[in-house]
This record gives C-alpha cells, structure tokens and sequence, in this order.
C-alpha cells in the first residue's frame, strides 16, 4: 500500500479535552443516582483527568454500591471542597434524567481518546529510537490496542439464556467434529492423561508443569507440543532457558533416529537424520527464545494466535520471566500478576497455555511425592491454574533404558479427578516418554459411559 505524506507536524495534534464533560458526568450521578450503577459499565475513575474528580467518583461509586446516600448534602460532606469547586460551582443539575447516560458515554468515547493519544504517542516516540526493532514495535502496538480499549470497555455481561444457547451451539459443534473425525480438544500424548482431562486440554485453561531442576519438565512439554501439533494445533514455544536449536535437536532425538552424540558431533548418518527432520518439519511449532517479560509473550501469543498460528501455548519457564520493576511489588506479588495475566489471557483467546515452573526442596528432602504446597514462590499460581502437574524421578531405576521413570502427579484438575499419578519412561536421551501400564478399567456405569464418549 502506497504511504500517504503527513502534512501536519506532531504538535497540531492537541490532546483531547474532557474536563467540563467530566463535571457534566459528576453532577448527573449526584443529581440521578438511579442510573449510577449503569455508568459504570462504561466509565471508571480512569475515564477522568484530575485526581479530585476521580476522588469524587470512587467516591460516589463507593456509596453506591454500599446502597448508602448519594445526593448533593452527602457528597459535599464527604468529599468536602474538591466537590464544592468540581460540582456545585462547575456542573450543571437541570433535567438530567434523559442524559445522564448520554453524557456518560460521550466521557467514555473521551477516555477512549485519550488513550488512543498516549499510545501513538508512545509508538511515534519509539518508531524513532534505535534501540527498538520492528519487532518491538509489533509488541508495542498489540500493547496499544489493549491500552486503547482500557477496563470498562472490556467488562461485559451476559444473560444465562445466551450462555445457555451457546453451550448448546458448542455441544452440537463437538458432535459434529466428532462424527467427522476431528479433535476438539487438543491431546496430551498420554492416554491417562486424556482421560483425565476430557481428552486433552480445553481452551482457557492454564495449566502448570512443577518439577525441581533436571526432573524433566521441559522434556515432557516437548511431547505435549508435539502432541498437539501432530494432531493439528499449532503451538508455540516461549523458551527463556534454552535456544531454539537447542529445543529443536531435543525434538530430534524425540523422533528416535538420532542420538545426541551424533548431532553434537555432527557425525551422523544422513539418511536416519533427514528420516527425523522428515517426522518433524512439517508441524506447526513455532519456537520464540528471546522474549522474556509477560507482557511481550502475551503481547506475541495474541498475535500468532490472531493469525492462527498458536492453539496451544508454552512458557519455558516462570522462575525466569522478566518481572518488571513495580515500586513496592514483592516477588509473590508478581508472580501472582503474571500468572493472573496468562489466564486472562488462556481466557481471551480461547486457547490453553502450559507453564513451566519449579518446585521447592522440600519433597525431595522428604523423600516424598510433591504436593501443591511445594510450588515455589506464591499460591497464586495454584490458584490461578486450572490444572497442574508435578513431576518426580521414581527411585528406581528401569533396567530397559537405564533411566528412573517419571512420576506424573496430577494434583489440581478443576474439572475432573486429582491426585492421579501417571508413570512414564523415559528414553535413553530424555526426549520422549511412553506410558507404563494401561488405563484401570471403567468400574461403574458411569465411568463406562464417560468411556463411550471420551
């Protein structure tokens, strides 16, 4: 497409102005507080530009919502003269009924473009710094559309008759896929493990491998990608501990025609290792090993998976995630906003998102099976996920490979059974894993039917 000039210079592009709309906006929630609970659908504090006017609509929400006494006495009283100069001096108290929500909505269209502004802003500011690359520049402006929309524009609610009608939608959809032959929820690679997952992850899930160092999590979430993108959902990979390279000879020798010696060396045979590009090379994994804070692998997953190239992702691992500088934020804290993050966006993409991250010392000390008290750092991460799985080396070794097996201990699984544990060998360079024993037969009716459908 053909660049169009610009014919203005930066500093013709005024920022918008809202402040009389904001006192218009004040007066009407004072003057009809009926219709308080309805603005706040589409305007939040944020939506003003002054510190004592969103002093005085926290606190006019804030009587609200606590069904206390929202008129001009009350407010005065409570907000004192920040009210007396924003309100009664500034606003207008006429017949408001008709355009309380008119004038709500004109701020919220306000606030909207005043975001718009600061984001350009900021992209214009970074399209002309060196340090950025254009890859940045992508992130950025994902991050400025999501800037652009703020809070209140995104909180939506929706009847139970239309949530109803789409589970309804959704249920005929999956018969259809499954009379098709086709997957609607995406495969682990165990058989245990589908069962109990309801045959594999489901969209919106954020799911959590535990393991202390050199147990094998980053193996096993190699087969999971592979899994998935064997069955045809692309995945992506957000590695922060190991290069693209190094992942992708690790799925090398997952394929079983290739040794690391021999790769390492480069002292293999050409035939079984064009046999194993051949396994590999046409799935969808796409592998990121440079990004490191949540809002640039949020920033990217969103992308790729606007342009249908993530179903499925995965993140390599916590503990080494760029947390950011937030003045007073505990490491707990964090950890818990960046896990609350990936969820949401699980959530807002419809897609699972695997996270990788340590466990504590303490099982092993013990000589115990892990627990979800032994995540490292900060509950938030069992609380935010929707499933996890912690990993252990059994204490005995497997005479076929030489290898301990793998404990695979299902502690959190929010919609169905837990504390499930899946045995699993290893082969002789880690890189793919097989399932030991076969699923326990259905005991009950149910469990049979279940066994129908699944």
């Amino acid at each position: 497409m053909r660049e169009q000039p610009i014919e203005k210079s930066i500093t013709e592009y005024r920022l918008p102005q809202s402040a009389s709309l904001e006192q218009q906006v004040l007066a009407d929630a004072v003057a009809s507080p009926e219709v308080i609970g309805e603005m706040m659908h589409y305007i939040d504090a944020d939506s003003f530009t002054s510190g004592d006017r969103r002093a005085i609509w926290n606190a006019v929400a804030d009587a609200y919502v606590k069904g206390q006494t929202v008129d001009m006495v009350t407010m005065m009283e409570r907000c004192g003269d920040p009210f007396v100069a924003e309100v009664i001096t500034s606003g207008k108290t006429g017949d408001l009924p008709r355009t309380a929500m008119a004038h709500a909505l004109l701020l919220r269209d306000a606030a909207t473009r005043r975001r718009a502004y600061f984001a350009a802003v900021g992209l214009l500011d970074a399209s002309v710094r060196s340090d950025k690359s254009g890859d940045d520049l992508c992130a950025m402006a994902e991050d400025a559309s999501k800037m652009v929309q703020g809070r209140s524009s995104l909180a939506s609610e929706k009847p139970l008759a239309e949530v109803l009608d789409n589970i309804a939608q959704a249920m005929k959809e999956r018969r259809e896929m499954a009379q098709s032959g086709q997957l609607y929820r995406i495969p682990t690679g165990f058989d245990t493990l589908d069962w109990n997952t309801y045959k594999g992850w489901g969209p919106g899930q954020l799911i959590v491998i535990a393991a202390r160092p050199s147990v094998g999590k980053t193996a096993i979430m190699l087969k999971f990608a592979r899994a998935a993108a064997e069955a045809g959902f692309p995945a992506q990979i957000f590695s922060l501990e190991m290069t693209d390279e190094e992942l992708g000879q690790r799925m090398l020798y997952g394929t079983g025609k290739v040794t690391p010696p021999e790769v390492i060396s480069g002292f293999v045979q050409d035939g079984p290792f064009r046999e194993a590009v051949d396994a590999l090379k046409g799935l969808p994994v796409y592998i990121n090993d440079h990004s490191r804070s949540a809002a640039e692998i949020v920033t990217r997953m969103t992308v790729n998976a606007r342009q249908g190239r993530c179903k499925i992702g995965f993140v390599d691992y916590l503990g080494l995630m760029d947390y950011g500088d937030r003045k007073g934020e505990t490491s707990n804290q964090a950890i818990g906003r960046i896990t609350g993050e990936l969820k949401a966006t699980a959530k807002r993409l419809r897609i699972p998102i695997i996270l990788l991250c340590q466990l504590n010392r303490g099982s092993a000390k013990e000589h115990r099976a892990p627990e979800l008290f032994d995540l490292r750092d900060s509950g938030n991460i069992e609380q935010d996920a929707d499933i996890v799985m912690m990993l252990e080396q059994d204490t005995t070794i497997n005479p076929d490979t030489d290898m301990r097996n793998i404990n695979i201990w299902l502690r959190k699984n929010r919609n169905y059974k837990k504390d499930v544990c899946i045995a699993v060998a290893p082969n002789r360079s880690y890189s793919e894993f097989l399932e030991i024993g076969q699923l326990e037969d259905a005991d009950d009716e149910e469990e049979q039917k279940e066994a129908t459908l699944f």
